[in-house]
């Protein structure tokens, strides 16, 4: 049994997913629960998501012993507490964040949408030239992707509709 007079987070993470009963919350002083903070480091989990969205509805509006008995009734019981990489703050898409910054202007999409910066980044890897061409990106984001800044001059003149032609009429 642990000492919970000082209550590590990361025994009580491994208490939510291994421990069959739910014995060891009474023995946490109130004070020492953190539902926001332990909701995070379960929200890192993959395998836990739809469990921790249901968590999220109640972090704020029930005490935090109670909160924490229907986080240990809600997540499935395990042998041991799986390993879990923290996610930092900043994503691998910060290389990217020109090209990401112009899609997101152009598709009015607001915040950062980190699945769809993600299928962003696989299509515009297809074929940089094109991308770069379409948002007239300047020479030096040209070098930044190994493109041919020549290239932006191929394709021969772009052709502006107008009248009934703009409606394809």
């Amino acid at each position: 049994m642990v000492n919970y007079k000082m209550a590590n987070i990361f025994q009580v993470i491994g208490n939510l997913y291994t421990s069959r009963t739910s014995d060891w919350i009474d023995d946490i002083p109130s004070n020492e629960i953190q539902p926001f903070v332990i909701n995070k480091w379960l929200g890192m989990n993959d395998a836990l998501h739809k469990h921790t969205l249901y968590l999220d509805q109640y972090t704020f509006c029930l005490e935090p012993k109670q909160w924490l008995h229907l986080a240990w009734a809600s997540i499935p019981k395990m042998g041991k507490a799986p390993f879990i990489k923290y996610i930092k703050k900043k994503e691998a898409f910060v290389e990217h964040e020109v090209m990401l910054s112009k899609v997101h202007k152009v598709l009015g999409i607001k915040g950062s949408d980190c699945v769809s910066n993600k299928y962003f980044v696989m299509e515009m890897s297809k074929d940089w030239s094109k991308w770069l061409k379409m948002f007239g990106m300047p020479k030096k984001i040209w070098k930044k992707y190994d493109c041919d800044y020549k290239d932006m001059k191929i394709g021969g003149e772009r052709k502006v509709a107008s009248g009934l032609e703009m409606w394809g009429l």
